[in-house]
């Protein structure tokens, strides 16, 4: 059996664990590892048996990895959303000036 799918088994496996606490980083690498395995699975056709099962016990795991990512998706859209308001209220607050202009008083 390839190497390579079994270690995309088993992370996949330990990732989805504690999908809960999964990091962004953590889902890229997985994306990646899952990349690599299929270009090589895509060149080995037909597979044997025990990878094929392999293959659709990794797949099994799509849905909940599919919602965490979609999940930080939509936490990073919020805190996007969070800092275009700040930029807006912080615009809204400060003075936009000419910093070559003069004030003159005159007394009465």
């Amino acid at each position: 059996m390839n190497a390579t799918l079994r270690q995309l088994h088993d992370v996949t496996v330990e990732l989805t664990g504690r999908i809960g606490h999964a990091d962004h980083d953590e889902l890229v690498n997985l994306v990646e590892l899952r990349e690599s395995v299929l270009l090589d699975v895509q060149q080995r056709r037909p597979l044997p048996d025990a990878e094929e099962n392999l293959l659709r016990a990794i797949a099994e795991h799509d849905p909940v990895i599919v919602a965490r990512m979609e999940a930080l998706r939509e936490e990073a859209a919020d805190e996007l959303q969070k800092i275009a308001v700040t930029r807006l209220q912080q615009q809204k607050y400060q003075q936009s000036f000419n910093a070559e202009s003069f004030f003159f008083d005159e007394k009465k």
